[in-house]
């Protein structure tokens, strides 16, 4: 894994506290970092890859609507004429 720098000063950073969290229905790690060099810190969230997954699963399902909606679309403007 690549390591992240300091947004501030390009710095080596260090994780200062890590922890299960969530965003929205998402599960993530939030990760609290500081900066080496100055001392600056800043959250970092991470998702699972069980995480991605589901994301891209609602993905998939959203888009297979999408393309029924679409093709309904035009039987729909075809019966109005």
């Amino acid at each position: 894994m690549i390591g992240l720098h300091c947004p501030r000063c390009g710095g080596e950073c260090s994780v200062v506290d890590s922890r299960a969290s969530r965003l929205g229905d998402i599960p993530t790690i939030a990760r609290r970092r500081r900066c080496d060099n100055c001392d600056h810190r800043w959250s970092t969230y991470e998702l699972a890859a069980t995480a991605i997954a589901a994301v891209e699963a609602r993905l998939a399902e959203a888009q297979t609507i999408v393309a029924a909606v679409r093709a309904l679309a035009p039987a729909a403007t075809a019966s109005r004429k």
